[in-house]
């Protein structure tokens, strides 16, 4: 195991961070390629086997250069809103077709790739019904005997994530709190939980070739994940749940600024449960962490997360 080099892409992110930290304990080597690799190297560069270089993936020749030696691929790229760089068809179905190339080119062994609870071929978002096309694309792999596998985990809580932070910032700075979609079901994953089915699959054959989705050990509606940020941090916040009709309006509007916290398509994924009926926990012995107990116990609170993150450089994703 020591002697296997893994190239991570999007390793950069919130996952990747905690993915090369588990992956360098368990014994592995990690290439990370990325856009701006003086911002982040600080960062990632927290032992001698991770390796990160600056490329643009996007670039078939650049990506072949990237995956070559290695004897695994994990792909966590993805996009939740499209900008003027990336859209949905780019990061979500091209690049997975050109990992699908450079796997081939370099007679890499094994890839894992990350898609998303909900997907599916007539899905209503572009971003779930996306997601699904780069599954189709990378199980292209498997008839030239490539060991596949793909996650679909729900969404994924942990110290630096884009989603309890997201909450913990918005509760701090109104007393009232406007929410779209109040009755969504989400079965959040803790990330360190998500970093040890990665491992679980990378230290057995037997568990690659499958689809596996991953969702902690509790289903929330999100007006109940609210409630339980607010209590976490002793806060009393009036929580308003919006009609769909105000939402979509106020998403609308809110396409037009700069940072997207919320759009049409977020809402149309929101409509879809992000929820599973496989036991996470059997499949891979696991015994997962739930929201609740990650606040209570684990939490970094948040003016101190800021901070650190603010010193490091780097946004939440």
């Amino acid at each position: 195991m020591s002697q296997k080099l893994v190239c991570l892409l999007g390793g950069s992110g919130f996952i990747g961070r905690t993915l090369t930290r588990r992956l360098t304990e368990a014994g592995f080597s990690v290439r990370i390629p990325t856009r701006k690799r003086e911002r982040i190297k600080n960062d990632l560069i927290v032992h001698p086997t991770v390796d990160v270089l600056e490329a643009n993936i996007m670039n078939q020749s650049s990506l072949d250069r990237v995956i070559s030696d290695c004897d695994i691929v994990i792909n966590l790229v993805g996009i939740l809103n499209e900008n003027k760089r990336t859209s949905f068809q780019k990061a979500h179905v091209q690049l997975p077709k050109q990992i699908v190339a450079a796997c081939q080119n370099n007679n890499t062994s094994r890839l894992i790739h990350f898609s998303a609870l909900g997907v599916s071929e007539n899905a209503p978002s572009n971003y779930l019904k996306s997601k699904w096309q780069g599954e189709e694309e990378v199980k292209n792999l498997e008839k030239n005997d490539v060991e596949v596998t793909i996650l679909r985990p729900s969404v994924v809580f942990g110290k630096e994530d884009s989603f309890v932070n997201l909450f913990l910032k918005i509760m701090t700075m109104f007393p009232v709190l406007p929410l779209v979609k109040p009755t969504s079901l989400i079965q959040p994953i803790f990330v360190e939980d998500l970093a040890e089915a990665v491992l679980t699959i990378l230290r057995s054959y037997g568990r690659t070739g499958n689809t596996y989705e991953l969702g902690g050990p509790k289903t929330y509606t999100l007006k109940k994940i609210l409630k339980i940020i607010c209590t976490s941090r002793n806060k009393r916040r009036l929580i308003v749940p919006l009609p769909d009709f105000v939402s979509r309006r106020i998403a609308s509007l809110m396409e037009m600024m700069p940072l997207k916290i919320l759009t049409r398509d977020n809402l149309l994924s929101l409509g879809v449960e992000n929820t599973t009926t496989q036991n996470f926990s059997k499949i891979f012995k696991i015994e997962p962490e739930s929201l609740e107990s990650y606040l209570q116990k684990k939490a970094v609170p948040f003016d101190q997360h800021n901070r650190k993150a603010k010193r490091r450089g780097y946004a939440n994703r």
